[in-house]
């Protein structure tokens, strides 16, 4: 299996996290004035979700599912399709039978009445680098007991500064749940390069450009 990578950008990011009628659902992350800085509570939920978003609770490398029949699936479903159905059409882009399979079957599924197009794009995994887990910083700005390298929170995730010679940069350390690691927080300006979407696409791909032989089944 192949993997197709979908870069995403922190502004996709920001405007999804308050639409898609999430924000009705989970006021409490509705009510935040800032997305770069990481909520205490720890965000119970294992997947890939805009609360965790909010939260700015996504470890970089760690690969989240995402809940199904949920609107994030819809939310990068929607626009996967949108970027492959573009590319196709783009004078400029190379031409390949998969491109063309995968824009048919696209166009087949929003044309039907069951709306199957999470059952052509099957959206696998999402990361999303809000956190980068890092050694053991330097803790001497810390209030005691946290300045002890063995001191783990109790209960919340615990956010300080860290100054090194003329940079002043932001960390966050876990809780005891979450296994009491260390980690950078990414800027703004790096967030619109930390994502990246797994999909897999279904298609009938058997036979080759020619129309001979079986190339089997394709997922990418």
């Amino acid at each position: 299996m192949s993997r197709r990578q979908i870069e995403g950008s922190d502004v996709q990011a920001r405007r999804a996290s308050q639409g898609g009628g999430a924000g009705s659902c989970r006021k409490s992350y509705g009510q935040r004035q800032s997305n770069t800085s990481v909520s205490p509570e720890p965000v119970m939920s294992d997947g890939f979700t805009w609360e965790r978003v909010q939260a700015f609770q996504c470890v970089a490398g760690d690969k989240y599912t995402v809940p199904e029949d949920s609107s994030e699936r819809t939310y990068f479903t929607k626009h996967a399709a949108n970027a492959i159905i573009i590319i196709k059409n783009d004078a400029f882009a190379p031409k390949s039978l998969l491109l063309a399979k995968a824009s048919e079957a696209i166009e087949r599924a929003r044309a039907s009445e069951d709306d199957d197009l999470k059952d052509v794009l099957v959206l696998r995994n999402v990361q999303y680098g809000q956190l980068q887990k890092k050694t053991t910083p330097d803790l001497s700005g810390r209030e005691p007991p946290a300045d002890d390298p063995t001191y783990v929170p109790e209960n919340n995730y615990e956010s300080f500064l860290v100054h090194e010679l003329s940079a002043t940069k932001r960390f966050v350390q876990a809780p005891v749940s979450e296994g009491g690691w260390f980690a950078e927080l990414t800027s703004d300006i790096g967030l619109k390069f930390k994502c990246a979407i797994e999909f897999e696409i279904k298609i009938d791909y058997n036979r080759d450009e020619d129309g001979g032989g079986p190339c089997g089944a394709l997922s990418t």
